[in-house]
């Protein structure tokens, strides 16, 4: 997965926990980690379900909503 994102021109950020993930339009648009927000077309995310809604407060509340529903299945 490293190599196919990386040929393609993609970056990965690791050791930066999110502090929040920005919705704008209704899709990902950056992503704020160590209080530097960061703009980004595209955004992978390995967080816990249940701090989605915590996490994007963009979110419209019926999504919210629906991941308060979801149960977290950790691997």
């Amino acid at each position: 997965l490293v190599e196919r994102i990386t040929a393609m021109g993609g970056r990965i950020h690791l050791g930066r926990p999110a502090q929040e993930v920005h919705i704008e339009n209704g899709a990902v648009a950056g992503v704020t980690a160590n209080g530097v927000r960061e703009s980004f077309d595209h955004v992978i995310s390995t967080m816990p379900l249940p701090l989605v809604p915590t996490l994007m407060p963009g979110l419209p509340q019926a999504m919210k909503d629906a991941y308060a529903r979801l149960e977290n299945i950790g691997v």
